[in-house]
């Protein structure tokens, strides 16, 4: 519980001074206006629980945009990726493939995509017959798909904003 960690944290180690207040318009003191501007943007995102991807990054809106950001770009070709390790016989790189999305996905809380991505994993290193293998990622496939390209349509916003 990452609420649990910063109390017990802040038990024993003293917070910084502060120093001078900064002048309206500074770019440092209207980061975290920006980042949370930047958030709004990705409100309602469909499959993101943002709110508790937030409390994951103990507040820190910045680090949960940076963990967002690469989530298109690398796990939108996981199940291309699967597929072409299973058509070479690798099942241990189509198993780590799962994983990963998995992770990455439970990372951002996004929900669906990790239980879909948890269920192929299990499904390759228990060598499910093929059928099943191809009908689990046939589940994630869609879903994966819409996610990221909605991050990715919204997440070039909310980081302009955010920087």
């Amino acid at each position: 519980d990452p609420q649990a960690l910063w109390s017990m944290l802040l038990r024993w180690i003293k917070p910084l001074q502060r120093g001078p207040a900064r002048e309206p318009g500074d770019a440092v003191a209207d980061r975290p206006l920006r980042a949370h501007a930047a958030l709004a943007q990705l409100a309602g995102l469909p499959g993101i629980d943002t709110r508790r991807g937030l409390e994951a990054s103990v507040g820190n809106v910045a680090l949960y945009l940076c963990i967002l950001r690469p989530s298109p770009e690398n796990q939108g070709a996981v199940p291309a990726q699967v597929h072409a390790a299973l058509a070479v016989g690798d099942i241990p790189a189509a198993e780590r493939l799962a994983h990963t999305l998995k992770c990455v996905a439970g990372n951002i809380r996004a929900r669906e995509i990790e239980d879909l991505a948890g269920a192929l994993e299990q499904a390759l290193h228990t060598y499910e017959p093929p059928v099943v293998v191809q009908e689990r990622l046939r589940r994630i496939t869609r879903p994966l798909a819409t996610l990221c390209s909605t991050l990715a349509q919204r997440l070039p916003e909310a980081q302009l904003q955010a920087a």
